[in-house]
């Protein structure tokens, strides 16, 4: 079965957008369906084939909680597979940009096991332009990432023997290189390589062009703040960095985004001691108690910081200091 957004929707990230009208205002991408019709529907020549107005996460809710209880008969998704995309999606700043990924992260949050996949070809094209003889004789770009893809499910249906494809919480992000098919073989058949997110990525920044007074996205040079390996295995090459070698990328992700217990995250911890409560009195904190858990607070004239008071000390933020507090507060809410 295939949901899909009747339009454009790349970069989208994980915004839930359903749409406020019952027909299209436009017609839909490739002029796929038209201007008018009822914002979703079915393909006219199949009906395992949907279209929705809404981003790409709306689309999974759309299907998980539309498409499946009213038209597959009490049967459950095995996997949710999202893309292949027209353009890579590598590294962990893809997880609040890319559709594609969003759309996979949303089922495994919803118990669904999922898979996405991106690949170095673009930009998008009309299925109608797929599966036509290519000048250099070998498959459409198009046709070769759909047998990898097709072949990358399998393997993990036969290797789970009927049970779950992945684990409660867990997904997979794999990213095709540029396939060469067009004009040679030169990639063609990329070989499937274990990564991890971190490692060679990079972010976005803003690029001011003066000539038009305007700014436009870039990639970003490689940071520690998105390249520090904090979780997986730290041994395994970076997702962003083996696509050149004619490789497809395969990281192995989970929707926990806790910190793990270590000197970090202690080191985290701490300048927020005297503000947030301990992590011992959190752990004795229930939910039912009529009581806020304790907070230690320091009791400095200029800053809170961590001290030796008593946990029942309230934090104090003395008068003379409010008028630079809020606007540290201001400058801090007008980024969000």
């Amino acid at each position: 079965w295939i949901v899909a957004p009747v339009s454009d929707q790349s970069g989208q990230g994980g915004r839930v957008s359903f749409t406020t009208n019952a027909n299209l205002t436009a017609p839909g991408q490739f002029n796929s369906v038209p201007k008018g019709a009822p914002s979703y529907g079915t393909d006219p020549n199949d009906n395992h084939i949907w279209y929705y107005d809404g981003t790409p996460v709306a689309c999974t809710f759309f299907a998980l909680d539309f498409v499946v209880p009213n038209y597959w008969r009490g049967a459950k998704p095995d996997l949710v597979v999202g893309g292949p995309n027209f353009g890579n999606n590598a590294g962990p700043f893809m997880y609040t940009l890319s559709g594609t990924i969003a759309a996979a992260y949303a089922a495994v949050e919803r118990g669904v096991p999922a898979v996405a996949f991106s690949a170095g070809n673009g930009p998008a094209r009309s299925y109608q332009s797929v599966n036509q003889n290519t000048a250099s004789g070998f498959p459409d770009p198009a046709t070769i990432l759909a047998n990898l893809s097709t072949k990358l499910v399998t393997q993990m249906a036969g290797k789970a023997n009927g049970s779950q494809l992945l684990p409660p919480g867990y997904g997979i992000n794999a990213n095709y290189p540029t396939i060469s098919s067009t004009t040679d073989d030169s990639c063609i058949q990329p070989p499937f390589i274990h990564t991890r997110m971190t490692g060679g990525a990079s972010a976005n920044q803003a690029v001011f062009d003066p000539s038009t007074g305007i700014f436009h996205t870039a990639n970003s040079p490689p940071s520690s703040g998105i390249n520090t390996c904090i979780n997986g295995d730290c041994s395994l090459p970076g997702e962003s960095t083996v696509q050149g070698n004619c490789q497809t990328s395969v990281s192995i992700f989970t929707v926990d985004y806790d910190a793990p217990n270590g000197t970090a995250r202690q080191a985290a911890e701490q300048v927020m001691g005297g503000l947030v409560t301990s992590e011992a009195d959190a752990k004795n904190y229930t939910a039912g108690s009529q009581q806020p858990p304790p907070a230690v607070s320091g009791s400095s004239s200029t800053s809170a910081t961590a001290s030796t008071a008593s946990p029942s000390q309230a934090l104090a933020v003395p008068t003379s200091d409010f008028s630079t507090f809020g606007m540290t507060l201001g400058i801090l809410f007008a980024l969000m």
